[in-house]
């Protein structure tokens, strides 16, 4: 996994930034960092017409689930959301 970034680099990519304001958000450098069901979760997701896509990482497990669906992000009815499915299968 690091020969690519090492892992202070990925770590900081995975920091929640802080705005000037002293307030923190939920957003590292291109990451979602909040904890899901009491674990670190650094995910990201993206849609656009007919496609939603959904990444989440447990690092601290060494886990992660990859979810690319043909709907789009707000599907119709009871089809879920790519995150939906990502956090469904994470519970397993």
């Amino acid at each position: 996994l690091h020969k690519v970034l090492k892992q202070s680099t990925l770590e900081q990519a995975w920091t929640p930034n802080v705005l000037e304001s002293g307030r923190k958000t939920v957003y590292g450098f291109g990451w979602m960092t909040k904890p899901y069901r009491g674990l670190r979760e650094v995910a990201h997701g993206g849609d656009i017409t007919g496609f939603n896509t959904w990444l989440s990482i447990f690092p601290d497990q060494k886990f992660a689930v990859i979810v690319l669906s043909n709907t789009g992000m707000r599907p119709p009815g009871p089809v879920p959301t790519a995150e939906t499915i990502a956090h469904k299968i994470a519970e397993y």
